[in-house]
């Protein structure tokens, strides 16, 4: 099973309740264009802004399981150590 990307499982959802990435900009106050890149991998997208746009669609980021950048394991293993 692929883990996926924050930006694949908000297009997952949005595309499962047929709304369009202008709709969801208008719920979440993001442009479309942010939210396009954000789905096609283009776009970082910060887990509070992340929860944002996901509690627009009915979820909460906490439900969902997705893959972190390997800057974010990097950075948190780092702390670790320091």
């Amino acid at each position: 099973m692929k883990i996926k990307t924050l930006g694949e499982i908000i297009q997952e959802i949005r595309k499962s309740k047929k709304m369009t990435q202008a709709a969801l900009g208008d719920l979440s106050g993001c442009s479309r264009q942010y939210l396009s890149g954000v789905e096609n991998g283009t776009q970082t997208i910060s887990e509070e802004r992340a929860g944002q746009i996901l509690a627009c669609l009915g979820h909460e980021l906490a439900t969902v399981h997705y893959a972190r950048p390997i800057e974010d394991h990097l950075s948190r293993s780092q702390k670790k150590e320091g």
